[in-house]
């Protein structure tokens, strides 16, 4: 909402030419959407009741309740079958990485270092989990299997992990520049002898400058990005020529009357 100065939920349709539809209302902040994987509901952080919590809300339907799915600051990143991935702090310096249950509403920890790790999203296939930690002293993107073993994707610094939609590739931002890290040959090897993968040197994509956050499309091969529009305004401006004339003029038709 501009005017109020918060943050809402919109809908932005991908035809060309569609208007946005706002999905939250509330005056208090309502942020980091996340879709269900059939595409009808949205879980978003909210903080309408004072306090921050994790509520999902059908996609289409401004109207729609919002069902309060897990209490506490958290931050949803990814949706897989019924479970909601957020990251939250769960002890005094550190943020953890968990799997709430949208039916159950129990929570199971993903992972948990004693860095900050954030930003969690599964593979396609659910096999790995990327996410970011600043173990090394910065943020990189790191990779776990379901198996427990982990591999560390980036060594220059990295945040945004997102998957290719065929699983293969992970894109992630380095700055303002949008990389691309592709499994390795070994790692397809790896992954049939249930043995730790590995992942090729990141390349860049894409200079984005400003760049806030981007995503991939999940049925073609497209990027979108969030990044600032420069709007160039051009003021009006009016110039009188031989403007003591003018005065003078006016001034003598002021003595007339």
């Amino acid at each position: 909402a501009p005017l109020l100065r918060t943050l809402d939920i919109n809908v932005v349709p991908a035809a060309a030419g569609a208007t946005s539809q706002p999905l939250t209302l509330a005056l208090a902040a309502d942020s980091d959407p996340v879709w269900s994987p059939d595409g009808r509901r949205i879980a978003f952080r909210s903080m309408q009741t004072g306090r921050p919590a994790i509520y999902a809300k059908r996609a289409h339907d401004k109207d729609a309740e919002d069902v309060a799915v897990a209490e506490g600051d958290a931050t949803p990143t990814d949706w897989r079958g019924v479970n909601v991935i957020v990251h939250a702090l769960e002890s005094a310096s550190a943020r953890d990485i968990n799997s709430i249950d949208d039916v159950r509403h129990t929570k199971t920890t993903l992972v948990k270092s004693g860095f900050n790790d954030t930003d969690g999203r599964w593979s396609p296939d659910e096999t790995w989990l990327a996410y970011v930690s600043d173990e090394s002293g910065r943020p990189d993107i790191y990779a776990n299997r379901r198996d427990g073993s982990r591999v560390r994707v980036s060594f220059a610094g990295g945040t945004k992990p997102r998957w290719s939609r065929d699983g293969q590739s992970i894109f992630f931002l380095r700055g303002s520049t949008i990389m691309r890290t592709y499994t390795s040959a070994k790692a397809t090897v790896a992954k049939a002898n249930n043995s730790p993968a590995s992942f090729a040197p990141a390349v860049p994509v894409l200079d984005a400058p400003g760049v806030r956050d981007f995503d991939l499309a999940h049925r073609r091969n497209a990027l979108i990005a969030i990044v600032p529009v420069n709007v160039s305004s051009s003021a009006q401006v009016a110039a009188i020529v031989d403007w003591q004339s003018r005065l003078q003029e006016n001034q003598s038709t002021t003595v007339s009357r």
